[in-house]
């Protein structure tokens, strides 16, 4: 128990953190036997660099809604 909360020791925003470790585990994290992410076990691939793919994509996503919603007002 101790080293599982000394690892988390700092983590203000419990949510958050239980958010990024979702996708840490469905689209980052390989599993031991068959060598697959759930996400590719689903066939929602991600080619390349995982990490810097779902940021680049995350980024992308949030410039498409700041145009969006400026185009509204």
């Amino acid at each position: 128990m101790k080293d599982f909360h000394k690892v988390r020791k700092g983590v203000t925003e419990v949510q958050s953190y239980q958010d990024g470790f979702k996708v840490f585990h469905n689209f980052v994290r390989k599993s031991a036997r068959q060598k697959l992410t759930p996400a590719e076990k689903c066939g929602i691939g991600v080619n390349g660099n995982r990490w810097n793919t779902l940021l680049l994509n995350s980024l992308n996503n949030q410039k498409v809604l700041e145009n969006q919603c400026q185009k509204k007002i």
